[in-house]
């Protein structure tokens, strides 16, 4: 199969997800540690990855022209390419990292889409969250539908305006 080539930014952002989830299901036992001021590193077969599917994971992560990767798994770095410490400008990685990091807590029964802030004891610094934003569920905070309306980082005046006509 071929992969569409992707404009730099977006493509970065559509291989970080599955290979962080990719990351965190990987269910290898090793010891869980921080990097200090040099990061740790550990051969791939030994954190239970693929060395064939790593090297699928850098030829694609060419052909979308990533900036570079690193593998991290718990704490340690398993595999590195590219230019890992050039400052790269990213754009909504958040969600897509945060979307990853759900999927994993719901396969593990950690959490349900359907639980509610409430539920799950979320509430907001002052002003608090109102009773009918306590009622989003993960799954519609996921889906940005969920009817609680927060100001954003670089927010202009329209973007303020047209958030407020929800409230």
């Amino acid at each position: 199969m071929v992969q569409p080539v992707l404009e730099p930014r977006r493509g970065l952002i559509r291989f970080l997800a599955p290979l962080l989830a990719l990351l965190l299901a990987c269910g290898a036992a090793a010891q869980q540690v921080f990097p200090g001021t040099e990061w740790q590193r550990v051969p791939p077969a030994r954190s239970g990855w693929s060395e064939t599917g790593l090297a699928e994971a850098r030829k694609w992560s060419e052909q979308i022209h990533a900036t570079g990767v690193m593998v991290v798994h718990r704490g340690a770095l398993v595999a590195e390419w590219g230019d890992t410490i050039k400052r790269a400008e990213l754009a909504s990685v958040r969600k897509s990292l945060l979307s990853a990091l759900i999927g994993i807590a719901v396969a593990e029964h950690k959490i349900s889409l359907d639980s509610t802030t409430v539920q799950l004891g979320i509430d907001d610094n002052a002003p608090s969250l109102t009773d009918v934003e306590k009622q989003a569920s993960v799954r519609t905070l996921l889906q940005a539908r969920s009817g609680i309306y927060h100001p954003a980082l670089y927010e202009t005046r329209a973007m303020t305006r047209n958030r407020h006509r929800h409230l």
